[in-house]
């Protein structure tokens, strides 16, 4: 089986904050929950669905999907479930995962000394090497890192100069980082190459088009408007609804 995991949110009218809370905008927290979602991709049958309040992030989720797993699936998902104690467990049950490495993440080579990432790139083209993750876990790992077209590179890096949260302060490093895409797998180089493992991860845009469709040709944001103030009724709301796509 291929494993889509993924989230998405729907606002909620502002009074039912106590029970979903959200973002804090202006001092004022709104009322927003988190559709939490496991899809197997080829079957297209969802495998597990949860409403949870916005606060509850998809790092807080990544474990969710173990009981789920079995012997030789293979999960794919964003950089928001990076967990590598959950990696580890997902390897230990004989399953593959497919993700994006967070910046930041101590890496090893097999000799047990710390590598600077930049060391792993300075040859042209893509790298794929076996590293250890993690400066408690030491998770062996293949990591893969895709060089970005120019223009890709350049709007990635404008964006991150272009944020206003207070808290980041992205150093030179990180505007480097930002010039490839970077992947982790357990997944051998006999089974997929380094192209392969990039291309297959596109494959995870499928979740976001179906969430897509949920709100804008099923109009499930519309339905829950700033008249649904009954807990109930928004809940009963969305379970229908999703119970609908399920159907289809």
């Amino acid at each position: 089986r291929v494993l889509l995991q993924d989230s998405t949110t729907l606002s909620l009218p502002q009074c039912l904050s106590a029970h979903y809370p959200g973002n804090v905008s202006h001092g004022e927290q709104k009322a927003v929950a988190r559709l939490q979602c496991l899809i197997n991709i080829k079957t297209m049958r969802w495998l597990n669905m949860e409403l949870q309040p916005f606060t509850c992030n998809d790092q807080s989720a990544s474990a969710t999907v173990l009981p789920v797993l079995k012997k030789g699936d293979l999960l794919i998902r964003d950089l928001g479930y990076f967990v590598l104690d959950v990696f580890k467990k997902i390897e230990q049950q004989q399953a593959f995962y497919i993700s994006r490495l967070r910046y930041g993440v101590t890496l090893y080579d097999t000799k047990g000394r710390i590598i600077d990432w930049k060391q792993l790139c300075r040859q042209k083209g893509i790298t794929d090497q076996v590293v250890f993750a993690g400066a408690k876990q030491k998770l062996k790992l293949r990591i893969i890192m895709v060089p970005l077209p120019e223009a890709q590179a350049a709007e990635k890096i404008r964006k991150a100069r272009a944020d206003r949260d207070a808290r980041v302060n992205h150093s030179k490093d990180y505007y480097v980082w930002l010039r490839y895409n970077v992947f982790i797998t357990n997944v051998s180089t006999n089974t997929l190459s380094a192209e392969q493992i990039a291309q297959v991860y596109k494959v995870r845009w499928q979740i976001e088009i179906v969430f897509k469709s949920w709100k804008t040709g099923m109009h499930l944001q519309k339905i829950l408007h700033q008249k649904c103030t009954n807990i109930h009724r928004v809940q009963t709301s969305i379970y229908l609804v999703l119970m609908f796509f399920c159907l289809i």
